[in-house]
């Protein structure tokens, strides 16, 4: 079975190199951390850095007050690039790997896929499992090239900003497992598309929405209050991972309800397409 699995898994990895979408995203990354390199040793940026390191040694005594700012800086660009990073996860993950999950399911590929004694469940989690592995590495990819390459321009090295892939990953794995469900109920990659990447901004604005409740104070919840509570807890919610990620770079504390909350609703998701895909006659 465990091979089976594999299999299914090396597969999905043939078939993301075949359409050539992941090895654009890594060409992409790739052109970035390069260009960074080169930004990060332009004379302008080495210039800025040892004026700075210069006014912190004034006197002969380290100055509090550029340090502050220097971190500060670097914060607000690792968030940044967090964030920016985030967006591109989901949306060049999400079309570059739902017709991983549609192509199994056109005809003469799902006749063939049927004819072999390995059970359905194993094709969803195979299929998920490595559309999964193979955004991770690119992920994983991109921010430790980044990360490397301003650590050592800066001589700072801000470990906090690793813990993103963590965050990226789970925000992304969340959004996924709808879309692998709404393939499997629908066969259309377009529409699971969008709705995947339409989750992604509805998100935000369930999050906006909560935000906006806590400031009003009313005595009864209001008719958009409830559905945006509704809404919460049935679909992933990103935005809470974004507010993760900007924690944990800024060294403020992780909440960790939202992080159980898209553990399991990813795990309720998947084994609903699991179980549509059992069900369904081809």
């Amino acid at each position: 079975m465990l091979k089976k699995f594999f299999a299914i898994i090396e597969e999905t990895y043939r078939e993301a190199i075949a359409r050539k979408t992941i090895v654009g995203f890594f060409i992409f990354s790739t052109i970035i951390i390069v260009i960074s390199f080169f930004v990060f040793q332009s004379s302008t940026v080495k210039d800025a850095m040892t004026k700075m390191q210069q006014t912190n040694m004034q006197g002969g005594k380290p100055n509090i007050a550029t340090d502050v700012i220097m971190v500060s800086v670097l914060d607000i660009f690792w968030t940044i690039v967090s964030f920016v990073l985030y967006f591109m996860t989901v949306c060049v993950g999400v079309f570059a790997t739902t017709g991983f999950i549609t192509s199994q399911m056109e005809k003469g590929s799902i006749d063939l896929l049927l004819s072999k004694p390995v059970p359905r469940w194993l094709y969803i989690m195979g299929r998920y499992i490595g559309s999964i592995t193979i955004i991770f590495l690119e992920v994983t990819w991109f921010v430790v090239g980044m990360w490397c390459v301003v650590s050592l321009s800066t001589g700072t090295w801000h470990i906090a900003f690793l813990e993103s892939i963590f965050f990226i990953m789970l925000g992304f794995a969340g959004i996924y497992s709808v879309v692998v469900l709404i393939s499997v109920l629908s066969r259309s990659s377009a529409l699971s598309i969008v709705i995947g990447i339409g989750l992604y901004f509805i998100s935000f604005l369930i999050s906006g929405a909560k935000g906006i409740e806590k400031l009003v104070t009313t005595e009864s919840k209001s008719t958009l209050s409830y559905v945006a509570d509704v809404l919460y807890y049935v679909f992933p919610q990103t935005s809470d991972m974004s507010n993760n990620m900007k924690n944990a770079i800024l060294g403020n504390p992780i909440e960790w309800m939202p992080v159980l909350l898209i553990l399991g609703l990813t795990t309720v998701y998947i084994s609903l397409s699991v179980y549509a895909f059992n069900k369904k006659e081809f």
